[in-house]
């Protein structure tokens, strides 16, 4: 059971890595020469479909057969990617402020 539920997850999850990895790195790219952060919206749209992709699997009860810790590592890590996205959001709050050049941060 464990495997189906992983190989149903892995193509969202390699989405969110990809999409995670490409924005830091613009991110960066931004903070370094003070420009406008990328907007999140890829980064969001993935983390989006990931968690329908898991909803879809607790609708048809695919997590019930899962053992307890399995179970618990599943939902740390559907946790994890919404304190991903609060994370990210803050960051480009902060980048955005940075771009701005506000004296206070020079």
């Amino acid at each position: 059971m464990t495997e189906g539920v992983i190989a149903r997850l892995g193509a969202s999850f390699a989405d969110v890595s990809s999409v995670t990895e490409e924005h830091l790195r613009a991110t960066s790219d931004a903070l370094v020469n003070r420009r406008k952060p990328p907007p999140l919206r890829h980064v969001e749209a993935a983390l989006d479909g990931f968690a329908s992709q898991m909803d879809t699997l607790r609708r048809e009860g695919a997590t019930r057969g899962l053992s307890s810790d399995a179970a618990g590592r599943l939902f740390a890590l559907v946790f994890a990617l919404e304190q991903l996205r609060s994370h990210l959001q803050d960051l480009g709050s902060r980048a955005d402020e940075w771009a701005q050049g506000d004296a206070t941060t020079q």
